[in-house]
């Protein structure tokens, strides 16, 4: 006797699960269908027409070139201390050190460069935006 009221409870929570879920799934339907980014809505509000990706992207490049050109003038800085050093080899050993780290960095940021780039290129190939 105690077996039956379970079995109907269980059967009412599996078709009202069944019923909302088929309810659920017509109701997002539309929705499923539209691959809108929303491109126009921006534009009519006056906003850029470049999807995020691009723009991310164009940052990290500004990004990385603004690190090479302050690496450079780091190298700049640290040939001119040691071409001023004046016998003095604290300050020649300062400048050799500094003209090493700013290469190393200069490399790194080659490196990064490049991942970047590849990463990039591959994700605009992939979704058709660049």
């Amino acid at each position: 006797m105690t077996e039956k009221p379970l079995n109907c409870l269980s059967t009412k929570i599996l078709v009202a699960s069944a019923t909302s879920f088929a309810v659920c799934l017509f109701w997002a339907l539309p929705a499923i269908a539209q691959v809108d980014i929303g491109m126009p809505y921006a534009e009519t509000l006056g906003l850029p027409d470049k999807d995020i990706r691009e723009i991310v992207a164009q940052l990290i490049q500004i990004f990385i070139g603004l690190m090479g050109f302050l690496l450079m003038l780091i190298i700049l800085w640290s040939g001119f201390k040691y071409m001023t050093h004046g016998g003095n080899e604290e300050k020649r050993e300062e400048a050799v050190a500094g003209i090493k780290n700013a290469v190393i960095g200069l490399f790194i940021m080659l490196i990064s460069f490049s991942a970047a780039r590849f990463i990039i290129d591959a994700i605009g190939e992939a979704t058709g935006i660049m």
